[in-house]
């Protein structure tokens, strides 16, 4: 089902990815930043403890 047929494919097929795409890629960016900012709590967390030790 093309809409336009100026070179842009628009199926409906296309369209619906197009919409799940970009919350997934936002989602995954922000999945990326908790991962570091749990990994920089965690070698925080191990950094005080060691000063701590000393």
């Amino acid at each position: 089902m093309d809409i336009a047929n100026d070179g842009h494919d628009l199926s409906v097929e296309k369209i619906v990815l197009r919409a799940y795409e970009v919350p997934q890629k936002c989602n995954l960016k922000l999945a990326g930043l908790l991962i570091a900012l749990i990994n920089i709590e965690k070698t925080r967390k191990t950094t005080d403890e060691a000063k701590n030790q000393m």
